[in-house]
């Protein structure tokens, strides 16, 4: 999603560069989804109408990439190469073909999208600043059809904590998560129980509502108005 006046500067050669969002969707699941779910175009409307809010190029990546198995935005041993695939292919062609700045981006996403946010800020603070995982997980879940050496290989990697530590720039994270979401309630609270005070981290936990997007979609706003702090 680019705002008209990006594009109005896109095409009269302004050289300003503008901040970037990433918006994850869940698995499966596709981009659009942001769209047509949640409504994003409406929501970062309605949000400029309340807060001020910086104008940012929206960037919704597929990563479902790997048919019929969750990859979890991670390079699969022997397999598709997820991580790479968003953090060089798409940041590249970000960068190379729109007015986007190279770094401080920030980044959201619910479900798997939400581990994905996590993660990849956690992995790249040389583009990431900031990131708000909705009803995410904490510990990396490596496709089945990995052998079990791989699988470990993997949750060494991914191990989230570790990258916290060894992260040597503060992230801000902000922790979305709801009493009645299995899915995500107790891991969220795992993480942020053990995340440490080398980061700035928030937690919004919702009295009531499921693993959906009834209950994600309210929470866009509180997502962007936390941006708009974040991409000044």
């Amino acid at each position: 999603l680019i705002p008209k006046n990006i594009v109005d500067s896109i095409k009269n050669g302004g050289s300003e560069n503008y901040p970037v969002a990433m918006f994850m969707s869940g698995s499966p699941g596709v981009p659009t989804a942001w769209l047509n779910g949640l409504k994003l175009d409406n929501q970062i409307q309605s949000a400029k109408s309340q807060i001020q809010l910086k104008d940012f190029i929206a960037v919704l990546p597929d990563f479902n990439i790997m048919p019929h198995a969750d990859t979890g935005c991670m390079n699969i041993p022997d397999g598709v190469q997820v991580e790479d695939w968003l953090t060089k292919d798409v940041y590249n062609y970000t960068i190379n073909n729109l007015p986007a700045k190279k770094s401080d981006w920030v980044i959201t996403g619910y479900s798997t999208g939400g581990w994905c946010s996590a993660m990849l800020s956690l992995k790249h603070p040389e583009i990431f600043k900031a990131a708000a995982p909705i009803a995410g997980f904490y510990k990396a879940d490596p496709p089945f059809s990995l052998t079990a050496p791989q699988r470990l290989s993997v949750k060494s990697e991914y191990d989230l904590l570790a990258l916290a530590k060894s992260r040597g720039r503060a992230l801000d994270l902000f922790l979305i998560t709801s009493k009645q979401d299995p899915s995500s309630y107790s891991s969220t609270n795992w993480f942020y129980s053990r995340v440490g005070s080398a980061h700035n981290v928030e937690l919004l936990t919702l009295q009531s509502g499921g693993h959906n997007f009834t209950t994600w979609r309210p929470i866009v706003q509180d997502i962007l108005k936390w941006f708009a702090e974040e991409i000044k």
